[in-house]
């Protein structure tokens, strides 16, 4: 696939405004609730791309269906739970640190969710795994919030700080993205050394076409593959079940497929050397996150370029 050719489109953006004014709770029990939900998250759902490529789902789909998807429907079950409580909550466009960065992705190449409350916004980031939100108030100087983290792949557990600015000017990025003058930006880094100063942001505008503006560049560009968490005693999570089709770009009946279960290797083998046992093992791993077998998306055959649509 030519990295430059993928399916880009124009990112859409508006002003966040503050539809939470009649909430009666406490900003101690909006912190309770949000963290919660994020528990809830973890627990349930997995960052996914299976459903883009077999069942040609968007992500709200996704997750309304199958409890998974990429960070856009990881995002959308934090929004849909606050709305349960009448939070209002905002899905917003970001860049990525360095380590997540690939070929082909665009400048902003991520989302999270944005909860404005009385003089304060929110931040929470479902898809990097954080485990209290950065709070800001508006117009205000305020101290560097610290983000407890983990990078699940590693196991290891991280503190990201973060600190809050405004866009002195507009950013254009690149023809299909940019940010206006005066935009409120959190901008965020590893604590830990070992990153090398690895600084991305979160524009504070909501994004109204996350799915096509940023889920179609990302579904192009990486393949198959889900990854599902459990919580761990101490209160973060760890992988569960991580399974992963390495691709053959000259012929699709020699694609790899790689399973593991509690961070030992199940299979790691040909596609076509699965057994039936194989097979039952692994639609039990990932009962409620497939649409019926996991053969359907090992076997499905694949489009040259998706669009998914929000």
């Amino acid at each position: 696939m030519d990295y430059n050719e993928l399916n880009y489109r124009k990112m859409k953006t508006k002003i966040i405004k503050n539809t939470n004014k009649k909430l009666t709770n406490t900003f101690k029990e909006i912190n309770e609730i949000i963290r919660l939900i994020i528990f809830e998250c973890y627990k349930k759902c997995a960052f996914s791309t299976l459903p883009y490529f077999t069942d040609k789902y968007n992500s709200m789909r996704a997750i309304n269906e199958l409890n998974s998807g990429n960070c856009v429907s990881l995002s959308y079950f934090i929004k849909n739970k606050l709305k349960k409580y009448s939070i209002n909550s905002y899905i917003i466009p970001a860049t990525i640190p360095k380590i997540y960065q690939r070929t082909g992705y665009l400048h902003i190449s991520h989302v999270a969710v944005a909860i404005p409350f009385d003089n304060k916004i929110l931040l929470i980031d479902p898809a990097f795994y954080f485990f209290n939100p950065a709070i800001f108030y508006n117009n205000r100087d305020i101290s560097d919030q610290v983000i407890n983290n983990i990078n699940i792949y590693t196991n290891d557990t991280t503190k990201i700080i973060a600190n809050y600015s405004i866009t002195d000017s507009k950013i254009l990025f690149n023809k299909f993205q940019s940010i206006p003058k005066n935009t409120p930006t959190i901008n965020c880094k590893f604590i830990n050394d070992t990153y090398d100063n690895d600084i991305w942001n979160y524009y504070l505008r909501e994004i109204t076409n996350p799915d096509e503006a940023i889920s179609t560049f990302f579904i192009n560009r990486n393949y198959k593959f889900i990854t599902t968490t459990r919580l761990r005693d101490d209160g973060y999570c760890e992988i569960d079940v991580y399974l992963k089709v390495i691709k053959n770009q000259n012929d699709p009946n020699y694609n790899i497929l790689e399973v593991k279960q509690n961070n030992m290797v199940y299979f790691n083998d040909y596609i076509s050397n699965l057994t039936n046992d194989n097979i039952k093992h692994i639609n039990k791993l990932l009962k409620g996150y497939l649409k019926k077998d996991i053969r359907r998306y090992l076997f499905n055959k694949d489009q040259k370029l998706y669009l998914i649509n929000d």
